[in-house]
Formats: structure tokens, sequence, C-alpha cells
């Protein structure tokens, strides 16, 4: 049955008599009390488990020969039976706490809530035992009234004994429902039922004025079963006092005619039992907007809970492109270094070479000899102490680099895709954080930071030799602007270029200094006298001492222009990194945040709903709660 069913009866039964619900464990005696109510043994009662099923008692007319039994579900039965309680109300008969099946749980939890009264039945010698509390927890969110019969009193020795019981059930009681004076009637149903049964009050009808009944102020077991004054307290209850009273006077003391029509009317004229009629569908009302108030909180929390994963995927995604911008910048930094020693040692390179005093090399260049290969000292010595590897260095970095961004992006969009299709849609089925929340754990966070380190899954591992041949490859394959860059550069035709520049200078400087002496030399044989001859030659030696000056500018001149090639050349390199970089960094959180976007507007949408839902639920609440008070009113 759903929940607004239990409603929709609770309001309709208003029209109808009191419902009351026996409950109680399997050998408290229940169908003992219920056959003592009716007057009759119609329910079969032992020592074994004898009620299976969920039995509702109806009034019928005691002229029929039978009682009628009418199964309406599995497990629920109404019989109409010819005792005169029954126009005051329906009972309805339920299995034993302890030995309830599903089925059978069910349908006693169903009728719980419909009911005007529970007449709690325990056994003296036993008293509140596991199953009952845990039966009670559950009539406690239905705030039911409650009317704990402690039944088999007679089993008890002394008058002590009785009311050590029923502080017992009372102070327990108290606690668990949270009552300051629960109801609690020591009862001998057997004793009741067997003072009924002798008086013949099955054929009399008359249980409502039993108390009043003379033949059964007779019987002695009538006084021991104390049922006279449980059966008072519950007319009392239902009708209140003075209805009571005047149902009793008006009723004739001739326990061979039915009770009159006047306790009926009382029944109706108020009393706790017209209270609790009304407050029944209230009561249920109430159980179910708190049931929606729980609900509501929970999918608020799980909706809250999802917004707050996905931001904080936004957060992560933004610590990662922090994370990936400085680990980008410090294999950047890498490659500068790299190029910047090599232009260290290029320097102290051209200052040790480009002098006057280096013969070899100036002997070389002059007459063609000594230098290796390339016809000079530069494709030798240049490329062993100024390059030494440090171009396969760079294309190494670069391609590590290149390694590193891939595998970090595809980690992190790896992840995001498998963190992500846990969270649905709302209402397109429970996401992790639903069914985690609501069990009371919680869904997994997105990385605290980005898994920015190298990698041996990307296209180079770790301490691989990477050439300019493999770079040129790679860059094709991959579109790597910054491997097109290290592939585009020619090592050789800077070499050659360094030993143009070198070779100029050697013969530049010594062809103008040889060329100076010359000419004095030679000024000097025309000149006729001494003074001039002097003359030609310190203005020989004078330009020759010129030209050699002018070999640390030479030297100068070729670093600047080496360092400067240099510079523009890892300039390139990096930029080309620090674009492919923030390019496949932001396309790797684009697609992230695509997935994003979609869930935190589901979710957000889902939100502002439950907060409305929530805020409709405390406006009913706030009626339903005025709707009580008046009805506690009532007189």
């Amino acid at each position: 049955m759903d929940e607004l069913s239990l409603l929709r009866d609770a309001i309709t039964n208003l029209d109808d008599v009191f419902l009351v619900v026996v409950v109680g464990e399997f050998n408290s005696g229940k169908s003992t009390v219920i056959n003592a109510l009716l007057g009759e043994k119609f329910l079969a009662d032992g020592i074994l488990p004898t009620t299976n099923e969920i039995s509702v008692l109806k009034y019928n007319d005691p002229t029929k020969p039978k009682p009628e039994l009418i199964q309406q579900a599995d497990g629920l039965f109404v019989r109409h039976l010819p005792a005169a309680l029954l126009k005051e109300m329906n009972i309805v008969d339920t299995p034993g706490t302890n030995v309830i099946l599903e089925r059978q749980q069910r349908l006693t939890e169903e009728y719980v809530p419909r009911a005007d009264l529970v007449l709690f039945v325990l056994s003296a010698d036993r008293p509140l035992s596991e199953s009952e509390l845990a039966f009670l927890k559950y009539i406690r969110q239905w705030r039911k009234k409650v009317v704990f019969v402690v039944n088999k009193v007679d089993m008890l020795e002394t008058e002590d004994e009785v009311q050590a019981v029923l502080r017992f059930v009372g102070s327990n009681a108290s606690k668990l429902l949270q009552l300051d004076s629960p109801a609690v009637l020591p009862i001998s149903g057997r004793a009741g039922l067997k003072a009924k049964l002798a008086c013949g009050s099955g054929q009399t009808g008359g249980v409502l004025g039993s108390w009043e009944d003379g033949m059964l102020a007779q019987q002695p077991g009538w006084q021991i079963s104390r049922f006279g004054e449980f059966e008072k307290f519950i007319y009392d209850f239902l009708v209140g006092a003075d209805g009571a009273a005047r149902a009793a006077t008006s009723s004739s003391r001739n326990t061979t005619k039915p009770p009159p029509a006047a306790a009926a009317a009382a029944a109706r004229e108020g009393g706790e039992g017209l209270r609790l009629k009304l407050q029944t569908p209230l009561f249920v009302a109430d159980a179910l907007l708190e049931a929606a108030r729980a609900r509501l909180q929970a999918e608020l929390s799980a909706a809250q809970a999802e917004l707050g994963a996905l931001e904080a995927v936004r957060r992560q995604l933004q610590k990662f492109r922090v994370e990936m911008c400085k680990d980008a910048e410090a294999q950047r930094q890498v490659c500068k270094i790299l190029v910047a020693d090599a232009i260290s040692r290029n320097n102290k390179f051209v200052d040790r070479t480009l002098q006057l005093s280096n013969i070899p090399a100036l002997t070389g260049y002059l007459f063609g000899s000594g230098g290796g290969s390339g016809g000079g000292v530069v494709s030798g010595r240049w490329e062993s102490e100024v390059v030494a590897g440090t171009f396969d260095q760079l294309a190494k970095q670069v391609a590590e680099h290149a390694a590193w961004l891939t595998t970090n992006c595809n980690n992190q969009l790896n992840y995001y895709n498998s963190y992500l299709s846990k969270h649905r849609l709302p209402g397109s089925g429970s996401s992790n954080q639903q069914t985690s929340r609501s069990s009371g754990g919680s869904s997994s966070q997105p990385p605290e930071t980005a898994a920015s380190s190298s990698s041996d899954d990307g296209a180079f591992k770790q301490g691989a030799i990477v050439t300019a041949d493999m770079a040129a490859a790679v860059a094709a394959a991959s579109g790597s602007k910054s491997l097109a860059a290290v592939a585009e550069f020619k090592p050789e035709a800077a070499r050659l270029l360094l030993e143009a520049k070198f070779k100029d200078a050697f013969l530049g400087t010594a062809g103008s200094a040889a060329g100076a002496q010359g000419l004095g030399l030679l000024a000097a044989g025309w000149l006729g006298n001494t003074v001039e001859d002097v003359l030609a030659l310190t203005v020989a030696g004078l330009v020759s001492y010129v030209a050699v000056l002018n070999l640390p500018l030479k030297r100068a001149d070729i670093k600047a222009k080496v360092g400067k090639v240099a510079n523009n050349f890892v300039d390139s390199v990096t930029a080309a990194m620090a674009e492919e970089a923030d390019s496949a960094v932001e396309v790797a959180i684009d697609r992230v945040l695509q997935q994003v976007a979609p869930l935190e507007q589901a979710w957000q949408e889902e939100f502002a709903r439950l907060a409305a839902n929530e805020q409709r639920r405390a406006e009913l609440a706030e009626a339903l709660q005025a709707m009580e008070k008046r009805t506690a009113n009532l007189q």
C-alpha cells in the first residue's frame, strides 16, 4: 500500500466506527482478550501461535447462523461476528510480533497508521520483550494512542508483583513513547472470558455495559480478572465519562436484553475517542510530512553534494591548469639552460680560438692545412667542445615534454570520464553521490592536484635517445610545433657559418697587419731621407696595431651572432612548447567542462525544485499543526 493511500483511508474512515488494533507477542493472550471483550470464544487461542493472518472483526447481524469470513488479500481476512461491541468499533487481530512473516508484518504495519487506538497486549511473566520494543518504535512514528494491557496477572502471586510489573511497563513505555503517564491496565483475559461465558454474556451481547452486569459481579473470577475496570476504561476513553454515565443509566440492568442505542449515541457525542478519530488522519498526514521532510532533506543534501562535487571538479581543474603551467615552465627552463650552457661554452671557445697566437688555426686558414675535413678548427673542436650533444639533449627534452603533456592530459580526461560517468542526471538513475550519501558514505572526490610527472607511457620513454630525425618523424605524426622547431634547426649549417666567420676574422686580421707592414717597407724605399722612412714605418706599425686591436671586436661579433641564433632558436622552441601546453591543457579542461555543464544545470534545477517542494511541505506542516491544536482543544 502506498503512503498516500494510508491518508486517503484515514480520511475515509472518519465516517466509520472506531478502529482498534490489537498487537503483542503470539503467547501474550491477544485472542483471549478479544474474546473476552466480545463475550464469546470467536477466536482460537492456545500456547502455540494460532493467528497467522490479519483478521478485521466487524459487526454482523446475530440472526445469521454463522459468521461470514471474507479474504480480502493474501493474509488479510474480514470476519463478521454477532458481537454488539463491534457496532461501536472494528477490531483488528494481528499475528504475534515475534512470529510475523514478511507479508503479515506488512499488513500489520498498514493497519497501525489507520488505527484510532492500539491495544498492546503484554504477558505479565515477560513484559516488553525485544520484538515488542521494536514494534513500539514503529508505532511511535505514527503518534498512536497506545493502551498497554498487561495480561495474565493472575499468574503473579502477590499484588506487589503486579504493581512492580505495571511500574516496569509504565516506566519503559514512558521513555520509549515519550509520555508522562502511559495507560497500563492489568487484566486476566482468561478469567474474564470464563466469567462472561458462565453468565451467558454471548447471548446477552452486552459487552459495553458488562461492568454493570449484576450476574458478572457475582462471579468470583470476574473480580480476579479486573476486566470490568479495563472495559470501563476503554468505554470512558472512547465516549467520555459523561457519555458512559448516560449510557449506563439508560441501559437496562436486565442481562437478557442487549444494551440500548444510548451507548452508541454517547460514543458519537464526544470524549477522547472523538479526538482520536479526528486525529488519526492528522497524525497520518503528520507522519507522511515528516517522512517527506526527511526524504526531501536527504535529496537536497544529495543535490548539494552533487553540485559540490561538480564545483570541486572545477576547482581541481584550475589546480590542474596551475600545476601544468608551473611544470611546463620548469621544462622550458631546462631547455633554456641547455642552450645557455652551450652559448657559454661557445664564448669560451671563441675567446680561446680567435687569437693571432693560435698558430695552428692561423696557418690552417692561411695555407689550408690542419683543422680536419672541414678545412678549419670549427669542424672538429667546436663540435666536441661546444655542441657536445646539446642538440640531442634538447631534442630529448622537447620530446619528453610532448609525451608528458599528452600523458597527463589524457590521464585527466580518462579520470574525469570515469568519475563523471558515476554522476547521473537527476531522475536517470541513482548517482554515486545519491547512493553513497543515503547510506552514510561519500563519493570519490576529484584528484587533489594534477599528476604532472613524466610518464613512461608516452611517445618517448625516460632515458631514450632522441635524435633530430626522430624528432622530425614524431613532429610529422603528432603535429607538434615544438618538435618541428627542433627538427628544422640544422647544426651543420651553424657549424659551417661559424667556421666562415672564424676564417674571415683570422684572414682579415692577419691580412690587414701584414699588408700594413708591407706598405710601410715599400714607402720607406721610395722616400729619400731617414726621417720620412721612420715616419712611413711608424704609420705602417700603427695600422698593423689597429688591425690587431680589431680582433676582440671580431670575437665579440661572432659571440653575439652565435648567441642571437641560439637564443632565437630556443625561444622558438620554448614558445612552441608553451603554446602546445596551453592549448592541450585548455582542450582537456574544456572537454571535461562539456560534461560538467549539463550536470550542473540539471542539478541546479533539481535543487530549486526540491527547495520549492520543501517550502510547500513546511507550509502544509504549519497548517497541519494548527489543525492538530484545534482538534486537541475539542471538549
